[in-house]
C-alpha cells in the first residue's frame, strides 16, 4: 500500500488552492452584499416608497430619536428626520402583528391626507419592533390647548367637528 507523496501534494495543493479559492469568493460575496444593503439604507431614508412613507430600521429609529431621549408621551418621542424635520415617533405595543399586515397598514395610512391628521412619515417593522414616525405638530394637542376649559358644550362642539373626519376616514 504504498502512496505516491508527489501525488499525495497534488490532490493536497489542488484542494487547498479551491478551498481559498471559495474562502475569497465567500468573503466578496458578503462585503457586496452589505455593501448593497447600507445603500438601500441609505436610498430609503432619501427617497420614500410610492406611498411617500420611509421605511426605516430600528437603528435610524434609535438615531432619529437620539436613542429615545425625549421621551413626549406614553412610547412617544420626538425626534429629527432629514433635513432637520421634527417628528413624533410612536412605538406601537403588541409586535405580535404580522409583518406584512403592519407594512401594509402603515402604507395605507400614509396615503391618507387631512388637514385634521398628523401625516405619517414613515415607519418601522424591523426585529419584533413596531415604530410609526409621524410629522410633530408645533402647536401641540387639543388638551394643551383646552385641558381646563373643557366644559360639556365646548366637548360636543369638538366631537360634531370630529365627526366629519372619522367619516372621512372610515370612506
Amino acid at each position: 500500500h504504498s502512496v505516491c507523496l508527489s501525488c499525495l501534494l497534488g490532490v493536497t495543493s489542488t484542494t487547498f488552492v479551491l478551498f481559498l479559492a471559495f474562502q475569497v469568493c465567500v468573503i466578496v460575496y458578503v462585503y457586496k452584499r452589505k455593501k448593497k444593503e447600507a445603500v438601500k439604507r441609505a436610498e430609503r431614508v432619501r427617497y420614500p416608497n410610492p406611498n411617500g412613507v420611509v421605511v426605516c430600521s430600528v437603528d435610524e429609529i434609535k438615531e432619529m430619536t437620539n436613542d429615545f431621549e425625549d421621551n413626549i408621551g406614553p412610547k412617544m418621542f420626538k425626534g429629527v428626520m432629514s433635513e432637520n424635520e421634527l417628528v413624533l415617533v410612536k412605538e406601537i405595543e403588541g409586535a405580535l402583528t404580522e409583518e406584512r399586515k403592519f407594512r401594509s397598514s402603515a402604507a395605507k395610512i400614509g396615503t391618507m391626507h387631512h388637514k385634521n391628521l398628523a401625516k405619517l412619515e414613515g415607519y418601522c417593522c424591523e426585529r419584533g419592533k413596531r415604530f410609526l414616525v409621524y410629522e410633530y405638530a408645533n402647536n401641540g394637542s387639543l388638551l394643551d390647548h383646552h385641558a381646563k376649559n373643557l366644559t360639556w358644550r365646548r366637548r360636543n362642539d369638538v366631537c360634531l367637528s370630529v365627526a366629519p373626519d372619522l367619516f372621512y376616514l372610515h370612506s
